[in-house]
């Protein structure tokens, strides 16, 4: 692929800008080397709309360490969920509204982030994060799907077409070279390239190998490859892999364990990265007006416990704390979508504690989602208001959301809440 303007750029860069006029311009083709090393998405950019700036790298979103789920990258993470650092696909149609989005190595990612891709394509929409349907305009957008794969010889391809002459040289594909390299990207990378990833794309372009077809004609090489093996492709991150202490045999044969001593008046929950400084403050305020305070850096002793046996025994204590405390302080704590390591089936995460269900969806193992599966109508602290969800998991809209902007509002409404449960520090 030559890193001047070809005549392939050019007819590209030309169909693109006429496109964009009314819809999506979408290619789905396969190349050589990564597009984004050609600067073509920037001159595509520069030359639709005057600023080369405008290129979101999907390549780049899903090759970030901690990007483990297509769908939060992309998409974005549903409300309760933690966002992932960075702008994902669809802010960035939000906030430009044109420009170029460009997808290299698209087979080195789950098929899961071309079937994305594909929707926006077709479609013309996207889906806001938050969202539930697709609403955002993706319309005036260029969208460059590529992947990286071994081409054979001149020959070869005429051989596996059953022609007994080769193609003619143009500007463009003839429709039964296009179905050629569809056919062998498909037997490649099946999962990428399905009948309706491809439709929804209008096809394999096949202009980026056309093109080097035509060269190696001109230069009288057809027993050459048209493309070799490629190097050097992205390689998304792993999800890291669970540590001994973190499984159990199976989270639903552990035995539940009696209280060992009297009920807590209150159990605080918090996320140790988030929330620990507000909620340790709060155990201090109700320690010291008399409340019996759980707090697990207080009260959970693992000392004496072996790796093996760690979870399990803090299931155990746990449950039994939650279940028998008599009210309970959350402060919120967002959700982690599930990413699991290809040889862990999501029945064995369920079953050895590395993932949970919340509203029918698996999410990664969660102490406080755990928490929550136990405890009746509780406060909740988030980041600028509290708030009541009962006992059946639904919000309390009498209750409403009551705003917060210092610690000593977090401490009123708690003992306001304490008191509606009948729950009175000891004197």
């Amino acid at each position: 692929m030559a890193q001047d303007i070809s005549k392939h750029w050019e007819w590209l860069i030309d169909d693109s800008r006429e496109t964009i006029k009314f819809e999506t311009a979408k290619y789905l083709d396969i190349v050589s080397r990564p597009l984004t090393s050609t600067k073509l998405p920037a001159i595509l950019a520069a030359q639709c709309w005057g600023e080369p700036a405008l290129v979101y790298d999907v390549t780049a979103r899903l090759t970030t360490p901690g990007m483990f789920d297509v769908g939060a990258a992309l998409s974005g993470n549903p409300p309760g969920f933690v966002q992932p650092d960075g702008v994902s696909l669809v802010k960035f149609i939000e906030a430009n509204s044109r420009g170029v989005i460009i997808f290299d190595d698209l087979q080195a990612f789950s098929p899961r982030a071309i079937a994305t891709l594909a929707e926006i394509a077709d479609s013309n929409v996207a889906v806001k994060e938050g969202a539930a349907t697709a609403s955002l305009s993706a319309r005036g957008f260029v969208i460059l799907a590529t992947a990286r794969m071994a081409i054979p010889s001149p020959n070869e391809l005429m051989w596996r077409a059953n022609r007994t002459a080769l193609w003619e040289p143009d500007l463009r594909p003839p429709p039964s070279f296009r179905d050629l390299i569809r056919q062998l990207a498909q037997e490649r990378y099946p999962g990428h390239f399905q009948s309706d990833i491809v439709g929804r794309f209008d096809d394999v372009d096949a202009g980026f190998v056309w093109e080097r077809y035509c060269e190696l004609l001109g230069l009288g090489r057809m027993d050459e490859a048209i493309f070799d093996e490629p190097v050097g492709v992205a390689v998304p991150p792993v999800p890291p892999q669970p540590a001994v202490r973190d499984l159990v045999p199976d989270v639903s044969a552990i035995e539940q364990l009696p209280l060992a001593s009297a009920p807590y008046d209150v159990f605080i929950s918090y996320s140790w990265t988030r929330t620990a400084a507000d909620a340790g403050w709060l155990r201090t305020e109700l320690k010291s007006r008399g409340f019996r305070v759980f707090f697990d850096k207080d009260d959970l002793d693992i000392s004496g416990v072996t790796d093996e046996q760690v979870k399990m025994l803090l299931i155990q204590r746990l449950t039994a704390i939650v279940q028998d405390s008599r009210a309970w302080v959350v402060f919120s704590a967002a959700l982690r979508p599930l990413s699991l390591a290809s040889e862990l089936s999501l029945d064995d995460a369920l079953k050895r504690g590395l993932a949970m269900e919340v509203g029918g969806a698996p999410v990664e193992w969660s102490w406080q989602t755990l928490e929550l599966r136990h405890m009746g109508r509780r406060l909740v602290i988030g980041d600028s208001a509290a708030y009541i969800v009962k006992e059946d998991g639904t919000w309390d809209s009498h209750y409403g959301q009551r705003e917060i902007d210092t610690r000593q509002d977090i401490l009123n409404y708690v003992i306001d809440y304490l008191a509606d449960r009948g729950v009175m520090p000891v004197e």
